[in-house]
C-alpha cells in the first residue's frame, strides 16, 4: 500500500508567517544596531544540525536568548561560493542555520570571523523516522521527495532514510548517505571547539524531557556563548522554548522511533550505526 498523503495542513501558511516574523526582527535588530552601534552578543554564531535532529529547536533557543536569526540558511549541497558568501554574511548578534559537515576551510573562515558554532543532535532512530516524513509529507520542495514519492510505502522510505541510497536517475543531488555517515559528519565539528546539545535534554518536559536537564543545557549554551540571564530568565525561556506552530513541527518528542521500527528496521539500524549508538550514549550496547 502507498502511505503518500498530501502535506500537513497550514504547512506552507505557518512558514509564511515564520519569515515574515524573522524578517522583522532581523531588520527591526539591524535598524537598532546602526543607532547603537554594540550588538547583543559581539561575535556570530552558527546553529548546525544533521537534518532533522532539532535545528528548528536550537534556533528558537537562540532567539529566546536574544540572537537574531538572519534568515540564512547553508548546507553540504550548496555552491562553495554561496556557503563562503553566507558565512561571511552573519553579523555580531546573528546567527544562521546550517547543516554543514565539517571542513578545515569552514573551521578556518568561521575562526577568522570569531564565530562560534553551537551544534545539536538527537537520537539517529529518531532522526531518520523524522526525515523521512519530512520529506515525504511536509517539503514539496526537498530535493529528495520525488524519490521518496516513488517507494512502495513508509517502510521503504524510513529504510532509505537509515541506509542511504543512490538516485536511479543519477543525479547527485538525488544521494543521500546513510546515517552513520551523515551524523558523524556533523560531530565531527565538536573537536574543533563546537557546543554540542542533545535534543532530548534541550527539548524539556513537553516533549518528554527532563526540566533539570533542560535547564543545564540552556546554561550550557548561554556559557558558551558568553549570555548572562538571571534564573527568571532562563526560567522564562524554557517555559516558551516548545512550539509546536512551527512549520516544520511534527512530534517534537523523545522515542518516537519506537512506534515506527520493525525488527527488520532494528536490524538494519544496528548494521549500520550501531556502534554509533553506543558511542552517544543512546545506548550501553547493541542490544535494544
Amino acid at each position: 500500500m502507498n502511505d503518500v498523503r498530501p502535506p500537513l495542513f497550514g504547512y506552507t501558511l505557518m512558514r509564511t508567517k515564520d519569515r515574515a516574523l524573522r524578517l522583522w526582527r532581523l531588520y527591526t535588530y539591524r535598524l537598532w544596531l546602526a543607532i547603537v552601534g554594540i550588538p547583543r552578543v559581539p561575535f556570530p554564531v552558527v546553529a548546525n544540525s544533521v537534518p532533522k535532529a532539532g535545528s528548528h529547536l536550537l534556533a528558537r533557543t537562540l532567539e529566546l536568548l536574544g540572537l537574531i536569526y538572519n534568515r540564512q540558511h547553508v548546507n553540504d549541497f550548496h555552491p562553495r561560493s554561496r556557503t563562503v558568501r553566507q558565512l561571511n554574511g552573519i553579523r555580531p548578534g546573528e546567527f544562521l542555520t546550517a547543516h554543514l559537515s565539517y571542513a578545515p576551510e569552514w573551521q578556518t573562515l568561521l575562526n577568522g570571523r570569531g564565530a562560534r558554532m553551537v551544534v545539536i543532535i538527537r537520537d539517529p532512530r529518531d532522526i531518520v523516522v523524522s526525515h523521512y516524513h519530512y520529506v515525504t509529507y511536509m517539503d514539496k520542495s526537498h530535493r529528495l521527495r520525488p524519490y521518496y514519492l516513488q517507494m512502495q510505502d513508509d517502510d521503504e522510505r524510513l529504510m532509505a532514510s537509515i541506509t542511504g541510497f543512490e538516485p536511479p536517475d543519477g543525479n547527485p543531488r538525488g544521494r543521500l548517505l546513510d546515517i552513520n555517515t551523515r551524523f558523524r559528519a556533523i560531530w565531527q565539528w565538536r573537536a574543533y571547539g563546537a557546543h554540542v546539545v542533545r535534543f532530548e535534554d534541550l527539548v524539556g518536559p513537553h516533549g518528554g524531557g527532563d526540566e533539570v536537564r533542560q535547564m543545564q543545557a540552556l546554561e550550557g549554551i548561554c556559557k558558551h556563548l558568553d549570555i548572562t540571564l538571571s534564573p527568571r530568565e532562563m526560567e522564562d525561556v524554557a517555559r516558551r522554548l516548545f512550539y509546536r506552530r512551527s512549520a516544520t513541527f511534527r512530534k517534537g518528542v523523545i522515542g518516537d522511533w519506537r512506534q515506527r521500527f520493525t525488527e527488520e528496521h532494528k536490524r538494519v539500524f544496528k548494521s549500520v550505526a550501531g556502534v554509533l549508538l553506543v558511542e552517544l550514549g543512546y545506548e550501553r550496547d547493541e542490544n535494544w
